[in-house]
């Protein structure tokens, strides 16, 4: 597989692939994947590879498709439903931001929109709040400790 030529920009490094153009930004919430250009049958599939590898880092992704140009729309779907392939794989959280007109977009229900990157970024501070006045107890997912064993002494 070869991928896309990176180019420094001053937003950051992006790929090329084939008339499309990928650029990660990590925030602290969730990191942004945008792709601008045009996605079509000829670089959907280096499009989605190089996409698909911010699975890896385990942290919530959000997809701004907005100034992606479809060429085809049967691409955009494919690259929307291998993305959502892979974070159903890992369990991770992802949201799809795409324009106007692509409600039908890729017909998964487990797809969550937003209309903007901001609203996005908002919807996984709302889950990250929700989940920090969670009680510890059910954050634990390992069992308790057997009851044979002696507990940690701390201090002297």
């Amino acid at each position: 597989m070869s991928i896309g030529r990176r180019t420094a920009s001053p937003l950051g490094y992006v790929v090329e692939c084939r008339g499309a153009w990928v650029r990660a930004q990590i925030r602290s919430v969730a990191t942004i994947v945008t792709v601008t250009g045009c996605v079509e049958g000829t670089n959907v599939q280096l499009v989605a590879d190089y996409v698909g590898r911010f699975t890896t880092l385990d942290t919530p992704l959000i997809v701004d498709l907005q100034e992606a140009g479809s060429g085809q729309r049967r691409s955009v779907d494919r690259l929307v439903t291998e993305f959502a392939k892979r974070c159903n794989e890992r369990n991770i959280d992802w949201v799809l931001v795409a324009g106007v007109g692509t409600e039908s977009l890729s017909d998964l229900e487990s797809v969550q929109r937003a209309a903007s990157v901001a609203d996005a970024l908002e919807h996984f501070v709302r889950v990250i709040s929700a989940r920090r006045r969670l009680p510890l107890h059910r954050l634990r997912t390992a069992p308790p400790p057997e009851s044979g064993l002696t507990p940690l002494r701390t201090g002297s």
